[in-house]
């Protein structure tokens, strides 16, 4: 079997969290990611995007009026989002009109989008949105080495006195319990304590969809800013693809493409 991806080093290289998660998820992934992502559409992408920019609206518009929106507000909101495809993409070789693929987004995402407004209603009170899609920038020096950081979060909250940094998940609740994106939330942690000393930041992942909230355990932020910066300073070079598989390949977007996948163990 040949070795995995060589790694060459790239100091104070931009990186962001996703990218790093994906790199220690599967290298193959991670390198297919670059030549595919730009020129495929990819629906599940795009819904999450939709979702995500129709909670900033919301928040943007609970921030001005101190009210969330409700459903019969927040389903066009929804709906106008997921309507903005791509150029070329609105029939793009498929069967459905684009008005028979909003409507199939549309009902896929109900359940996500209604979670999240019992959330909001739930924990968040005026006075209580602090921003929406924050964008953050961080130069990490790190033991491990040096590296700029860059990531959004997806809501900054104030609760019972604490910041809450919390990342919108429009996926399956991981059947672990565990957080899925721990390096993004050890940067915007890291991120949001030294914007706002003394103050304390908490960390979670949000399944709307399954009605779940996951803490990230901010004890581990420098131990995964550590990950963050090793996988930072590296980038792929020319090498060979071992043959593998796992449980991750089945719903992985490059499934098929993959010159590692080892088919026999997949299938």
């Amino acid at each position: 079997m040949s070795a995995l991806p060589m790694l060459m080093a790239a100091p104070f290289a931009p990186m962001s969290p996703s990218v790093a998660e994906t790199y220690q998820l599967c290298p193959h992934k991670e390198l297919l990611s670059h030549f595919y992502v730009e020129s495929e559409f990819n629906e599940n992408l795009h819904k999450g995007q939709a979702l995500h920019s129709t909670v900033r609206d919301a928040a943007r518009k609970f921030q001005v009026g101190g009210n969330w929106p409700d459903m019969d507000e927040l389903v066009p909101m929804l709906r106008s989002h997921l309507s903005k495809l791509p150029s070329g993409e609105e029939q793009s070789g498929q069967s459905e009109t684009l008005a028979e693929r909003v409507d199939r987004w549309l009902s896929e995402l109900l359940e996500c989008l209604g979670g999240f407004l019992l959330f909001a209603e739930g924990k968040v009170f005026p006075g209580g949105v602090v921003s929406a899609e924050e964008w953050v920038c961080l130069d990490l020096d790190h033991p491990a080495g040096k590296v700029r950081a860059t990531g959004r979060i997806d809501l900054l909250l104030r609760v019972n006195g604490e910041l809450w940094v919390v990342d919108i998940k429009t996926g399956k609740v991981p059947e672990s319990y565990e957080v899925t994106s721990p390096l993004a939330l050890a940067l915007y942690v890291a991120a949001m304590r030294e914007a706002h000393p003394g103050q304390t930041v908490r960390a979670y992942e949000v399944y709307p969809a399954g009605d779940t909230l996951l803490e990230y355990d901010t004890d581990n932020v420098d131990a995964d800013l550590g990950k963050l910066v090793a996988l930072g300073q590296h980038h792929f070079v020319e090498t060979e693809w071992p043959k593998h598989t796992g449980n991750h390949c089945n719903w992985c977007d490059h499934y098929r493409r993959c010159m590692g996948l080892d088919e026999a163990a997949a299938d």
